[in-house]
């Protein structure tokens, strides 16, 4: 989908990890599935359950820093808000120039230019 084309999963998965999450296996698929699921437009691979439970048996969170928790509520609630008025937000998209100036000053090189260099 849309958003599956947006970047790639390696690419997620090391600007997801750069910002201080961890997982327990590190797992490609579930560290760029959990960015889209908190911060993208929904799309319909989003509502394929089978899918998300392979992704989710997978591996699971270890540590999330305060300011991802804080940022994931914040983009839930806008979702959330944006839904109920019939508005399918992207707050990552919505978010791009903030996310791009954070990485800038919080983040090694390598990470940053995947991050930087990845659609949404």
């Amino acid at each position: 989908g849309a958003g599956e084309a947006a970047g790639s999963n390696a690419g997620i998965a090391e600007a997801f990890a750069a910002t201080g999450v961890r997982s327990v296996n590190s797992d490609e698929a579930f560290l760029s599935t959990l960015p889209r699921l908190m911060f993208c437009g929904l799309t319909p691979e989003m509502l394929d359950r089978e899918k998300l439970r392979v992704v989710f048996r997978g591996d699971k969170v270890e540590h999330m820093p305060l300011h991802m928790i804080m940022a994931y509520r914040t983009s839930m609630l806008l979702r959330g808000l944006c839904l109920v008025l019939q508005e399918n937000v992207s707050v990552a998209h919505a978010w791009r120039p903030w996310a791009e100036m954070w990485l800038r000053e919080h983040v090694s090189s390598g990470a940053k230019a995947a991050a930087v260099g990845m659609a949404v």
